[in-house]
């Protein structure tokens, strides 16, 4: 087992959410206090840089192959991030459309769907980022994670439900 303290040796820079990017030998992280994700070597743990763009924390990351990544933050926007680009060049894509922060969020293939304080999950298509495919609503709470497989959406809440959604 190896072992990293936190960013900027901070203490405050909690570690919120990871996903690894498997063909790149890399880890991608999101912290408590900063408003970007940090690119890790995963044999050294050593720290090659961030990704910057969102407005406020990232609470959500998820890696789909070498190529894509999206992150939620509870700046309540959704991006896209090129992992194989130079970092200031690496956001591919921003969604706007939840009231609330984004708390989980899933890519596979054009779609992805996002899970957010303002009780709805969201699904999107990637190549269209003005506005979701669907809005999901029948939350009573905060929607806290999501996950779907083709036409099939499942979601978790707060509210102590899951559901599971059929969406065209």
């Amino acid at each position: 087992m190896s072992s990293h303290g936190p960013p900027e040796n901070n203490p405050r820079h909690s570690t919120n959410c990871l996903a690894v990017v498997e063909a790149r030998s890399a880890l991608l992280s999101g912290h408590s206090s900063l408003q970007h994700l940090l690119h890790w070597d995963l044999a050294t743990m050593r720290c090659l840089g961030r990704f910057a763009g969102h407005d406020d924390d990232v609470y959500a990351i998820h890696a789909e192959g070498p190529t894509a990544v999206i992150s939620g933050s509870k700046d309540r926007s959704l991006r896209i991030w090129d992992p194989r680009s130079p970092a200031d060049r690496s956001c591919v894509g921003i969604f706007r459309g939840h009231t609330g922060a984004v708390l989980d969020v899933k890519l596979r293939g054009n779609r992805a769907v996002s899970a957010s304080m303002d009780k709805t999950v969201r699904m999107w298509d990637v190549r269209s980022p003005q506005s979701p495919l669907a809005t999901l609503e029948g939350h009573s709470a905060e929607v806290h994670c999501v996950d779907f497989r083709d036409r099939m959406v499942l979601s978790g809440s707060r509210d102590t439900s899951l559901k599971v959604w059929s969406v065209v």
